[in-house]
């Protein structure tokens, strides 16, 4: 056995790796994956020039097994092993990487490995105080052994005798405050979190404890004391260091088959019991074959005698990265599988987008749109974004705000980019502008994925109730790509009925020379449809948009044109219709503005003739550009509490807008304008408007008393 001291400051380097370099303990299971991912790559691609390297064994997994008895975990894999200069240079010299090494020799062949940074493998004393790893390279007949604490250095011996055939085999020797990494289920969350679809299969040993029929010799030859054998006691990890797979038992890397519970386990077609009686394991009847005894005179079958024995089975834990594949050649079934693995959906998805993107950056996306809207899809603590970074496989993060806009955060899905540059422990980006590339590119699917979507009316609608509040938020934040966001709105209009159309069919049914998009605020279609304002639009046949999200109150702020059309908010803005009007009728109009205007006071900023009234008398509307529905949304809100000077000012800025040529009107120069009639006028104006009246008993009072 030979001793050696770390190749670096070990007190404060070992420190900082252990407890700065990684946000979460189970980061060490990806890590150690992700080394053995790379080194059997790294057999695959040595065994094109040397053969020889594979010809004793061509399975490549990596296996997990647990030993909560020792507290030792043990993860190895069948790749191309170390040679004690790789244990020096590689493991002895902290933050310097194999994999970089061989990637830098690469010159000829694309490289997909992972780890390059060599500090890795130091992720496992995060939760181990003693680590072993045991190593045989290709071209070494014998096994070394490294052992360390991360504390005083490391040894390298030689072992005469060891199940190890290549591969590298890491033993953890688990922190008494760390055993939750020596339940089987926890060790299976973890990798499937983190690893779930590195490309070479990753099993976990289980053994448990089943019942099967006894096998019974026909003879049972008495023993005597001295002849009966000992008791076998519970193989271990260590110090035995039991292989994780018995030779005959061992799962190849590409099973013919794959039972759904994802579990490969031993086939046992038939049992014998003696030589009598057969059993067949897939059925529960018995033959006999032959009767050598007749006990009584009625024939009595025999029975099964069950018992308890261990069973080992190997869970495979990872998955194809089916976003890796060509789109062409991915089924249905395993975008199926894909999606319900990224959030545990137990629904379908809606649509689903696959590419590659090729260029400047390079990666492979598949995005999912759900068949339904999260219910905290809103909410302060819903996730930004709900698409998973990896990194050649390899889970990076699933919450990069910078790799996907927020208003997105619907869609689920996976990216993976191997030229994402990364921190030391892989769990950060750096600021870099393939971030940047990257997203530009999903933002451009992401729409594209939209307008597939759009071809289906029925589908569209039912995807368009769900998120059309995003989209909206989208063109509220994204003014890149605001006008092709626009084209995927969709509003119910005064002549669809029921059914909503998207601003390009409202821009073909435009009459001629008509001055723009009419459109209208409001908390609910009936109201939409009744509202005064609307009138005068209608009564020319030109369509109204009725817009009844809270959110469109927002968006319309934003928006003033669409393919150089002009939107036209029918209750702040000017119709643009003509209305005809000589002097002395102007007059008469300025003179019973002036009255009115006397009458009310500070109750309105202004009194107008209305250009938009048809059959109602009077209406509301504000000065500032605020609607009622506007007004009622920010009360609210926090806003209608906390500042009161700012609901002054928009109740402050109230216009009163008259209709000169309703009987009601007509009549205030018969009651010689009467303040009772002209509040009350004031309030009806107010209600046909959307407002509400502070004080309601005191409107009723009037009503009776004009009644």
């Amino acid at each position: 056995m030979s001793d050696y001291s770390f190749n670096a400051e070990i007190p404060k380097l070992m420190n900082m790796i252990i407890h700065n370099f990684y946000s979460s303990k189970d980061i060490f299971i990806r890590e150690l994956i992700s080394n053995a991912s790379d080194a059997i790559d790294k057999l695959k691609y040595k065994s094109l020039s040397n053969p020889s390297y594979i010809e004793s064994n061509t399975d490549f997994n990596i296996m997990i097994r647990s030993d909560k008895a020792n507290n030792l975990l043990q993860i190895e894999d069948s790749g191309i092993g170390m040679t004690k200069d790789d244990l020096i240079n590689c493991l002895g010299t902290i933050a310097k990487s194999g994999t970089a090494e061989f990637v830098k020799n690469m010159t000829e062949t694309k490289s997909d490995m992972i780890g390059q940074f060599g500090v890795g493998f130091y992720s496992a004393f995060l939760v181990a105080d003693k680590v072993k790893v045991l190593t045989k390279h290709p071209e070494s007949s014998k096994v070394l052994q490294w052992e360390s604490d991360a504390i005083s250095g490391y040894s390298i011996t030689e072992l005469e005798d060891s199940t190890l055939k290549r591969g590298t085999r890491i033993i953890l020797s688990i922190k008494e405050d760390q055993t939750e990494f020596l339940d089987e289920t926890r060790i299976a969350e973890v990798v499937k979190k983190h690893s779930g679809f590195t490309s070479h299969p990753i099993y976990l040993y289980k053994k448990s404890i089943v019942s099967k029929p006894k096998v019974k010799p026909e003879t049972e030859p008495k023993l005597e004391p001295s002849e009966q054998s000992e008791p076998k006691s519970e193989p271990t990890l260590e110090p035995t260091l039991e292989p994780i797979l018995e030779p005959t038992s061992e799962p190849t890397s590409e099973p013919t088959s794959e039972p759904t519970s994802e579990q490969v386990e031993p086939s046992e077609p038939k049992t014998e019991l003696s030589d009598d009686v057969v059993i067949d394991s897939d059925s529960d009847m018995e033959i006999d074959t032959e009767t050598t005894e007749q006990p009584t005179e009625q024939s009595t079958e025999p029975t099964v005698e069950m018992e308890e024995v261990e069973e080992i089975t190997y869970e495979k834990l990872n998955n194809e990265s089916v976003w890796m594949k060509s789109p062409s050649d991915v089924k249905p079934e395993e975008y199926a599988e894909l999606y319900k693995s990224l959030d545990n959906d137990t629904d379908t998805y809606h649509k689903v987008k696959h590419f590659k993107a090729e260029g400047n950056v390079e990666f492979s996306c598949v995005l999912f749109i759900p068949k339904t809207a999260p219910s905290d899809l809103f909410e302060q603590k819903a996730k930004q974004t709900n698409i998973k970074l990896y990194v050649k496989r390899v889970l990076i993060t699933d919450n990069c705000v910078d790799l996907y806009p927020t208003y997105l955060n619907f869609i689920k899905g996976v990216v993976d980019c191997p030229d994402i540059p990364l921190n030391a422990s892989r769990e950060l980006l750096q600021q870099s502008k393939i971030t940047k590339q990257i997203n530009k590119i999903l933002v451009k699917k992401t729409i594209e994925l939209f307008n597939e979507l759009a071809q289906d009316e029925s589908e569209y609608e039912t995807f368009y109730n769900n998120f059309s509040k995003n989209i909206k938020l989208a063109i509220h934040d994204d003014k890149t790509n605001k006008e092709k966001l626009m084209e995927l709105l969709r509003f119910v209009s005064s002549k669809s009925e029921l059914k909503q159309i998207s601003l390009d069919t409202y821009i073909e049914q435009m009459k001629e020379k008509q001055p723009g998009i009419y459109y209208i605020n409001a908390d609910n279609l009936i109201n939409a449809k009744t509202s005064p304002f609307v009138e005068k639009v209608m009564s020319n046949e030109y369509q109204v948009l009725f817009m009844i999200d809270p959110i469109d109150e927002y968006l319309m702020q934003n928006l003033k044109e669409y393919k150089d059309k002009k939107f036209i908010n029918v209750i702040n803005d000017d119709l643009q219709i003509e209305t005809k009007t000589d002097d002395v009728t102007d007059k008469i109009n300025k003179l019973l503005c002036m009255r009115i205007k006397e009458t009310l006071s500070s109750k309105v900023q202004d009194v107008i003739i209305s250009k938009k009234l048809v059959s109602q008398p009077a209406v509301v509307s504000n000065g500032m550009g605020i609607s009622a529905n506007m007004e009622r949304i920010l009360k609210a809100q926090a806003l209608g509490n906390s500042n009161e000077s700012m609901l002054s000012f928009m109740i402050g800025n109230r216009v009163l807008e008259v209709n000169p040529e309703h009987k009601i009107i007509k009549k205030l120069n018969d009651n010689n304008y009467d303040k009772e009639y002209i509040e009350l006028i004031f309030e009806m104006g107010l209600l046909a408007g959307g407002y509400t009246i502070d004080n309601m008993n005191d409107f009723l009072t009037k009503v009776y008393n004009k009644l």
